[in-house]
């Protein structure tokens, strides 16, 4: 059971939907009053002088009417036979106090515009500004995050993986989730005895950005200042820094461009056989051969 918010002496702990729901209650008076007027406004409240005029024509339903008057108010004034009640719509502010309800829910939830992917109304706002917002926001709700990972979403992996262990049985071939940079691969085989133990699940502690374009511009920054000092660069693979900065940006396909450092022997072997041409003349004893559509080589 996820938990909302902690509280070590309270039983049962409040959930979003008990924080706001006194609001919520207050939304839906202000929309169910404002209707109700509404519909009291589209109902005529009429004072009739049933002697002076033909009452079944004024009960008749429909539009553009022709109301008769008897015979007793000819040469009267008719208008004084049929008296409506002023109305008036005293419920139009409950529209606009809608608004000023639910920027209430918004504070109080931490659920902004911006989270739910809507530009808070004010003017023009720059980029920075907006992105900056929405990680204010979302660093708001990692801590609700967090704490429903550590009371509900951890103890359930556990489960799972616990009971996957208590019923697995014989070999099977599984796909490695995500991708490590450098490593190729993709499948491995599992077998109960590999997977015997228990599983510590370590939390994501949230001291990155969210935003992954935020996250490629701090990595890319850090690269380049990485690159000025040698005795930094010494110590870390610049290649590996820069394949994960590719794959953060949404690039799953980097590993192909990778250089493939193979045998001398089975270079040549190849090159033999067409498969690969040598970059420069003379940088493998094999014959040349021509290239389809470029002609010979050298």
């Amino acid at each position: 059971m996820l938990e909302y918010e902690p509280d070590a002496y309270a039983l049962v702990k409040r959930s979003m939907y008990d924080v706001m729901q006194p609001l919520q209650d207050v939304m839906n008076w202000l929309v169910n009053t404002h209707f109700y007027n509404v519909r009291k406004v589209l109902n005529d409240m009429i004072v009739v002088d049933p002697s002076r005029i033909v009452l079944k024509d004024l009960l008749e339903p429909g539009p553009g009417k022709i109301i008769r008057a008897k015979p007793s108010a000819y040469g009267g004034k008719v208008a004084d036979a049929v008296y409506q009640f002023p109305v008036s719509t005293v419920t139009n502010q409950h529209v606009s106090d809608l608004n000023l309800v639910a920027q209430m829910i918004q504070r109080v939830t931490g659920v902004t515009d911006n989270i739910m992917g809507l530009l808070s109304q004010g003017g023009r706002k720059t980029a920075t500004e907006v992105r900056s917002a929405n990680a204010l926001g979302v660093t708001r709700l990692k801590t609700v995050a967090e704490y429903f990972s550590a009371t509900g979403w951890q103890p359930l992996a556990r489960v799972l993986v616990q009971m996957t262990q208590e019923h697995f049985t014989g070999e099977m071939e599984l796909r490695v989730a995500g991708e490590s940079v450098g490593g190729s691969q993709q499948f491995v085989t599992v077998t109960p005895e590999e997977i015997a133990g228990f599983y510590s699940f370590v939390p994501v502690d949230g001291t990155m950005p969210i935003d992954r374009y935020a996250q490629v511009n701090l990595w890319t920054q850090l690269l380049s200042q990485v690159v000025k000092v040698p005795g930094v660069m010494e110590r870390f693979d610049m290649a590996k820094i820069f394949e994960w900065i590719a794959q953060l940006g949404g690039m799953k396909n980097i590993s192909q461009f990778r250089v493939q450092v193979g045998d001398g022997e089975q270079l040549a072997m190849a090159a033999q056989r067409g498969d690969i041409v040598p970059l420069k003349p003379g940088a493998a004893e094999v014959p040349q051969r021509p290239v389809p559509g470029l002609g010979p080589m050298g």
